[in-house]
This record gives structure tokens, sequence and C-alpha cells, in this order.
């Protein structure tokens, strides 16, 4: 019960108290920037917002309050392996990782975009929700909750940029729309 009480106190803040505000955060962002100095601040958005988030829920979870952190800032290590998949594990360089994607990041208005970052996905929330509810570990469910913060970054950024649906949201779709789109092979490789 009182883990209950500190989950859902936690989601009350993230969704009445610190999601709005990133979204405007993001969205005022969007409106004073151009993109590529927003696709540098994004990182950083994550990172300011999700400490100060977790600052927030650190008297609701204490020292689990880290996983929700350590959740809203390294949930975008899935676009490393994104371009390590697309190159099919031949180039490990982080660099022309980051730089692969910010390139890939001034495609997303094409109409055969369309991309997954399988952490981002209903799967992998639904995976840590499970996990947390069969273990009971609160740092399962905090990190939970900082996947969920970050999303709603993510939402928010994308939609301030005019593309909130450019990702995929579960593997599923992803599928349904690659093939509805019969994309073409080569945006699969970034080295084509």
């Amino acid at each position: 019960d009182e883990l209950r009480g500190r989950v859902g106190g936690v989601q009350a803040l993230v969704f009445t108290g610190f999601m709005p505000a990133a979204a405007l955060f993001h969205g005022a962002l969007a409106d004073a920037l151009d993109l590529r100095t927003m696709l540098h601040l994004s990182g950083l958005a994550h990172a300011l917002l999700g400490g100060a988030a977790t600052l927030a829920v650190t008297p609701a979870l204490g020292t689990a309050s880290g996983a929700f952190l350590a959740a809203t800032v390294l949930m975008d290590g899935d676009h490393y392996l994104d371009y390590l998949y697309r190159n099919r594990f031949r180039d490990f360089s982080l660099r022309r990782a980051l730089e692969f994607h910010r390139l890939l990041f001034f495609r997303v208005r094409e109409p055969s975009f369309l991309g997954l970052n399988v952490l981002h996905t209903v799967e992998a929330l639904g995976l840590v929700a499970a996990l947390g509810a069969l273990s009971g570990y609160s740092w399962l469910w905090a990190a939970f909750w900082g996947m969920v913060f970050h999303l709603g970054l993510d939402l928010a950024y994308l939609g301030a940029l005019g593309v909130p649906f450019i990702r995929a949201f579960s593997l599923i779709e992803y599928r349904l729309r690659w093939r509805r789109n019969d994309l073409p092979h080569h945006v699969r490789d970034p080295h084509r």
C-alpha cells in the first residue's frame, strides 16, 4: 500500500505538474530556435528537465529516484542501437552515430520517413511495468515513470516541430506502417 501510494503520488506529479511545464518549455524552444539548435538542445532538455523532475519526486521515491533520472536520460541509448542496426554492426563510432542521427533528423518531414526506437515503444514500457509489478521493486516503477516522462518530453518536442507521429510507438505499429508505406530499403542503411 505504501508503494502504491508513492507511485500514485509520482504519477500525479508527473502528469499534473511537470509534463505541462515540459511541453511549454519544448514548445517555446521550438518557436525560438532553428531545427539544428533544437536537436542539440533536446538531450540537454532531457537532462535538465529530468533532473528537476527527479528532485521533485525524490521525497516520494527516495533512493529509487535515481532510476527515474537514469531512465529519463539513458532511454535515448536506443538511438545508438538504431545506428548499429542500420549499419549492420560494422561501425561502433558514437561520434558518427550522433552525426548520422543529426542528419537523419533533417529528413523527418519526408513522406517515407518512419522512425523506430525500441526503448520508446509501448512494449518496452510494458516490460518495465510488468517487471515492476511482478518484482515489487520500487526502482523499476521509478524507471517506468522516468520512461513515461521522457516520452512526454519527446512528444512535446516532436509536436512542437509539427511531426508528432514520425516515430512508431509500437513494434507492431512500425511493421504495419512500414508495409503500408512500402518504404525503400535504402532508408535502413546509413552508409548508402
